[in-house]
């Protein structure tokens, strides 16, 4: 496989870091931007590598030199025009391999990379494109996708103010077939802004990759220094894919919003008391935090695909504004018993993801190298309870929604607290 890394811009949120070095080339815990990306490349035997650059860009190989050090070896191409993010990997179209990977010079990042090309290559798309959230969802632009993660839309940043989205953002790092060439046109051009919705718009098959890796674009002065302790801490390196990750699963009704049965619609959704904080702090304690619930009212026939999402939607949107997000979203659409009008009748099956069955837990727990002994299932129903028992985790219930008062299932004594933010305290204190 192969790297692509585009470092032709000027960097001028960086200013006057930039005044006299390219962006890449500022340094972030005592090396160049770029040289962390050189080294996670090295790690995983990328070692075919091609820089474009722009501006300053007779610094890089100064700089980097033929890559050698890094165990690489480095081709540079600098553009005599602004080309376009896209229109700059199309200039080299006769150096490009079947498969490379494209980075964007100015982001730190840590992903198991072997995973990421495994994973394009079984999906069969043209592109696979890293996803995640962030805490600012509303000001960002947003990816949606299927639940086979087939990517159906990009939604802008400059979108209105209630046209809201789930909160996943393009990381800006791809894994690219050879054929996504045939997409790009002659003219300058941008993969996020043309490339990709015209891949969407004429049909064509792009891929989410769902991560926690740490991908953070170090655009301005704060996320430099944001990003640097990061870094020296063992943040950055702890989230890749290689190491195992903790969780706090939290069921939806009842426990991050007011229960509300099968029909809730995102006007009438009611976020809990204290949930965002709740959230924000078991992410501080180094928790990915994964809702797993039970949407029966899709396979009744009462609600959609849509009417979820766009409760979802809803949820990450106000989480966000208490600095807040879910790591993911694992959603089971069964149910087994006929008798309902408009009912979908193949979803009305008895699957292996419907709480009390541990099906949604151990798909994310294979999608993110989960330590699940180490983690934590908080739920209001003995169903969530008996969902993280037989996963392995830790199972806490909240006197919020039904208070553990269900009866569906025997689950013996369980750890009782008055709502998320008190769970939250109880696990952050075990850390």
């Amino acid at each position: 496989m192969q790297a692509i890394i585009l470092a032709g811009g000027k960097g001028t949120r960086l200013a006057p870091l930039t005044l006299d070095r390219p962006k890449p080339l500022v340094e972030i815990a005592g090396k160049p931007m770029i040289a962390h990306q050189l080294e996670l490349l090295a790690r995983y035997g990328i070692r075919d590598v091609h820089i474009l650059t722009g501006y300053l860009g007779h610094m890089f190989p100064e700089t980097l030199g033929d890559g050698s050090r890094y165990g690489l070896e480095i081709r540079y191409h600098a553009e005599d025009r602004p080309l376009g993010t896209a229109g700059a990997v199309k200039a080299i179209a006769s150096e490009l391999a079947d498969t490379f990977v494209v980075f964007y010079g100015d982001v730190v990042l840590d992903m198991q990379l072997d995973h990421f090309a495994r994973v394009h290559r079984q999906g069969g798309a043209v592109g696979t494109l890293a996803v995640h959230p962030n805490d600012h969802p509303f000001d960002s632009d947003l990816v949606s996708f299927d639940q086979a993660d087939r990517i159906t839309a990009f939604h802008s940043k400059n979108r209105p103010a209630d046209d809201r989205h789930e909160n996943y953002v393009n990381a800006a790092a791809y894994c690219l077939s050879r054929d996504i060439l045939d997409h790009i046109s002659d003219e300058p051009e941008d993969f996020g802004l043309a490339v990709f919705p015209r891949i969407i718009a004429g049909g064509g098959h792009l891929q989410a990759y769902r991560t926690a890796e740490f991908i953070k674009d170090v655009g301005t002065l704060q996320r430099l220094r944001e990003t640097e302790a990061k870094i020296v801490s063992g943040e950055v390196r702890s989230r890749n894919r290689e190491n195992a990750q903790l969780v706090v699963f939290i069921d939806r009704d009842g426990v991050l919003i007011e229960e509300a049965g099968d029909a809730l619609t995102a006007h009438d959704l009611a976020l809990l008391p204290g949930v965002g904080e709740a959230v924000r702090l078991l992410q501080q304690a180094g928790y990915l935090v994964i809702m797993a619930t039970n949407q029966p009212g899709i396979a009744k026939g009462f609600i959609d695909w849509d009417d979820v999402n766009a409760v979802h939607a809803e949820i990450d949107d106000r989480l966000a504004r208490s600095g807040a997000f879910l790591t993911d979203k694992y959603v089971c659409p069964h149910h087994p018993h006929a008798g309902f009008p408009g009912e979908r009748a193949e979803l009305k099956v008895a699957c292996d993801c419907r709480k009390p069955l541990p099906g949604l837990l151990l798909r994310a727990r294979d999608h993110y190298n989960i330590d699940l002994e180490r983690s934590f299932m908080v739920g209001d129903r003995s169903v969530d309870a008996a969902a993280a028992i037989a996963a392995g985790c830790t199972p806490l219930m909240v006197r919020t929604g039904f208070g553990g008062r269900d009866g569906i299932c025997a689950v013996g004594d369980i750890p009782l607290f008055d709502d998320l933010p008190a769970a939250a305290r109880h696990i952050c204190a075990l850390t």
